[in-house]
Order: structure tokens, then C-alpha cells, then sequence
């Protein structure tokens, strides 16, 4: 629980950029921005349809607040899956630190409108039933809560699957929805017939009336559909938050062979750990890192930062100026630390990534790196190398996996294991032994070639 609130506290300071002394003032503006577009749409209904009045205005308002939340929930759904196979790196229930992660800006946003409802209605008048909802408001944000959550989840999954590439169909819908129900109109503009088709066609309307009767009329809200839609909805939010974790039959993969050293080399130029590195590390007691890679819109490096603290030291969210420090002094790509990570090269996201994972907290356990060397230029691999030997300090043990040929320099530190498909693996140290244990895997490699030519023409 600890971990979830220290996500939504750091997805709000990211989102409003709080951190920074004009922060609040974005709050207060997405706040207020729900009176505007309330106030847009009053003129318009009393202007075309004649139907004014102030009462008119604030029940617009609510539909607008409500409107707004759902949407903002939706609008930041396709990030919600990249983003949780970034933080499966750091934390379990990777799914769900990241559902809480796209609600928590829009909720805060959504919580301080309604305050700023009561509290004008109680000023200018026409609220005095404002108060007595809030007793009916728990229940009523839960279920809201719920329905956005799953509503969420679901476009994820959409997105996930290639149903959806844009966010634009969905949004719509919603909008739609929405304005059938009674946030343009109240019940009694309608008769009878209309009201039924229109709450029967559109779920919107129960919630709406929901907010009207607790906020306005001061009275409890209808128990016979909603509670239900909300068990409807729970069930959808647990089963899409589970069903990645369902069991799955045991798989064997390779074993990590024995990594002594301090620092050392794992060339595989066969693959032959392949996908099965990651549960092989861990199945060794490594920690393991990978390349930063499908990563969601909108996140800066500075903010993925923030957001590996709150995930790493929940309860020590003063530490984070000193952890971001380190890291962005650590990753050294200049300005681009604060530009959006859908920018960055492959060179770049994996100096980011090693930074983190070789940060001074997190030497408890043996870490290992694969692919984080990949992308890296072969006239900077000796400097990268170099960079290694000094992060990893005297007290930890870090093993690079590469599927390249990698030659670190003749004076690099460390120790080397080069996993051979045709053989037991070669060992020993880099400025020895390295070259020349790649020297004999290329001249087998070379015959291994050769002969299966020969094998192919003869046949």
C-alpha cells in the first residue's frame, strides 16, 4: 500500500509538475477548467433553447466534472501497458502501480472540482444540499472509481491487442455517451418516454443522476442499477489486473553458469541463453536489468527517475533530490535527461538503464545487465567498460550479457565467460584471455560454416 500511494504522489508530480514553484497554479487551472467548458455549454443551451438559469449551470457543471474525470482516465490508457512492463523492472503488480499510476492526476484534479462545487454553490447560493451529499459520496466515488478503472483497463487491453492505435474512437464514444445523458438537459425537459430510452441506451445517465440527486437535491441515489454496474466493473478490474499473472506450465530454460568475478563479460553470441536469461538470472540470485525499450508517451527520463524512487523507497520520498542526482550525474546525455524518453537512441535509454541499475542503493544483491552493452558504438565499448569497473565499486558483482563480440581493451578489468553452442564455455580474464578465446570461437565458427556448405551440397 505504501508503494501504491508514493506511485500516485509521484504520478501527480509529474503530470502538474509540482516539483516546480508554478505547479500548484496547474492544479488550480485544470480544476477550474471543468466551470469553463460548464459555462460553454450553459450559453449555448440558454441561448438556443432558451432554458437558463443558475440551477441549470451547476448541474451542468457536475455532468462536466464527472465527464472530465472518465475522460482523462481513457485519454492516458495507452500508455498504461508500457508502462507497466517498465515498472514489472522494479516492483510486482506491475498492472496495477500503473492503473494507479494514469488515475491518480485525473482523480486529484476531479476531487478538487467537486470541493470547488460545494464550495461555490454554498457561496453564490442554490447548494444548500450540497452538504448533505457528501454523505452519499463515498459510495459514489467507489463506484465511479471503479468504472473508470475498468474502463481504462480495457482500452489498455485494446491497445495491447492492436485493436486500437489511437485513443481518438474512444474518447469520442465516451463524449457521446456522456452529452445523451443528462448533462445538456435535466429529466424534465424530457417526458417520460424519452427519460427511459435515454437512461436505457446510455449508462452514463445513472451516474449522472447519481451526482444530481447527492449534490444537488440532497437525496440518496437509485441502488438499482448502480451497485450492480459497480460489481460489473470490479470483476473486469480483477480479471484484467490477474490474467497476466495467471500460472503458466513450467518452462525449462539455461542455467547461468558460475559468474565469480567482480565484474565480467557473458559473450552469447549463439543465443544460447536467449529469452531465458531474465529467469535464469533470477533463479541464480541475480538482479536482473534490460535494455529500456517500448516506452510509453510523455515520460522524460527525469520523470522515470522520480517514479523508480517512489517505487524502490516508498517511505523515504525526501531522498528522491539526492537518488536523482546521482543518476542523472551517472547517465551524463546532457538536456535530453529532461526530454521525453520516446526521443532518446538506444545508446542513450541504455545509459539511463545502467545508471539505475548500478546506483549505490542497490548493490545488495548481484546485478546483471543484459543487452546494455548492445547498442553501444564499438569505439565507446572500452570508455563504457571502463564506466562499469567504476560503478561497480569494491563491494559489488556485475556480469554483463552481450550477444555481440565485445573487446573491452587489453588493460580492462574483469573476467569474461563466452557460452559456446558447440562446447563447454570459455573463461578467464579480458586483458589475457579474450581476444584469443574469440580468435578459436571464430575459426570453429569458420569450419562449423564450412562443413555445413559442404553438407548442403553433397546432399
Amino acid at each position: 500500500m505504501q508503494t501504491l500511494i508514493a506511485v500516485a504522489r509521484s504520478a501527480c508530480v509529474i503530470r502538474y509538475r509540482l516539483d516546480h514553484s508554478l505547479g500548484w497554479l496547474r492544479i488550480i487551472a485544470a480544476t477550474a477548467d471543468a466551470y469553463l467548458y460548464a459555462a460553454t455549454i450553459f450559453l449555448v443551451v440558454s441561448g438556443a433553447f432558451g432554458r437558463g438559469g443558475s440551477d441549470r449551470y451547476f448541474l451542468i457543471a457536475l455532468g462536466i466534472i464527472g465527464l472530465r474525470w472518465t475522460l482523462s482516465c481513457l485519454a492516458a490508457a495507452d500508455t498504461l501497458a508500457p508502462l507497466a512492463a517498465l515498472m514489472a523492472r522494479e516492483v510486482g503488480a506491475a498492472r496495477l502501480h500503473a492503473l494507479v499510476y494514469i488515475l491518480a492526476p485525473s482523480t486529484l484534479v476531479y476531487l478538487g472540482s467537486l470541493a470547488g462545487f460545494v464550495v461555490v454553490t454554498q457561496v453564490f447560493g442554490g447548494g444548500e444540499n450540497s452538504i448533505a451529499g457528501l454523505v452519499w459520496f463515498p459510495a459514489l466515488f467507489a463506484m465511479h472509481l471503479l468504472f473508470n478503472a475498468a474502463a481504462a483497463l480495457a482500452v489498455s487491453e485494446a491497445f495491447r491487442r492492436g485493436w486500437l492505435t489511437s485513443s481518438a474512437p474512444v474518447l469520442t464514444l465516451a463524449t457521446i455517451v456522456w452529452f445523451v445523458s443528462p448533462v445538456m438537459y435535466q429529466f424534465t425537459d424530457l417526458d417520460s418516454a424519452s427519460v427511459v430510452l435515454l437512461t436505457t441506451w446510455s449508462p452514463a445517465s445513472h451516474v449522472i443522476a447519481a451526482y444530481h440527486n447527492s449534490f444537488w437535491f440532497g437525496q440518496p441515489f437509485s441502488l438499482e442499477v448502480l451497485p450492480l454496474a459497480a460489481g460489473g466493473a470490479a470483476l473486469v478490474v480483477f480479471a484484467l489486473l490477474l490474467w497476466p499473472l495467471r500460472r503458466r506450465g513450467a518452462v525449462a530454460g539455461p542455467e547461468l553458469p558460475d559468474l565469480p568475478g567482480r565484474l565480467t563479460l557473458v559473450a552469447d553470441p549463439d543465443a544460447t541463453l536467449g529469452e531465458g536469461a531474465d529467469r535464469a538470472g533470477r533463479a541464480a540470485g541475480w538482479t536482473v536489468h534490460r535494455p529500456l525499450r517500448g516506452l510509453p508517451r510523455g515520460l522524460t527520463g527525469q520523470d522515470w527517475v522520480r517514479l523508480v524512487h517512489a517505487l524502490r523507497r516508498p517511505r523515504q520520498p525526501g531522498d528522491h533530490a539526492a537518488f536523482a542526482r546521482r543518476v542523472e550525474a551517472a547517465t551524463d546525455i546532457g538536456d535530453l535527461y529532461r526530454r521525453a524518453m520516446t526521443l532518446y537512441t538506444e545508446a542513450a535509454a541504455d545509459r539511463l538503464a545502467c545508471a539505475l541499475a548500478l546506483d549505490e542503493d542497490c548493490r545488495d544483491r548481484p546485478i546483471l545487465l543484459i543487452g546494455l552493452l548492445d547498442a553501444v558504438p564499438r569505439h565507446q565499448v572500452a570508455g563504457r567498460w571502463a564506466w562499469l569497473d567504476a560503478r561497480t565499486g569494491d563491494a559489488g558483482r556485475v556480469a554483463v550479457v552481450t550477444s555481440r563480440l565485445l573487446l573491452p581493451g587489453d588493460a580492462a578489468a574483469g573476467g569474461f565467460v563466452l557460452l559456446r553452442s558447440d562446447g563447454p564455455p570459455a573463461t578467464g580474464t579480458i586483458a589475457e584471455d579474450l581476444a584469443a578465446a574469440y580468435a578459436d570461437y571464430l575459426e570453429s565458427a569458420s569450419h562449423a560454416r564450412v562443413a555445413d556448405d559442404q553438407s548442403k551440397k553433397s546432399s
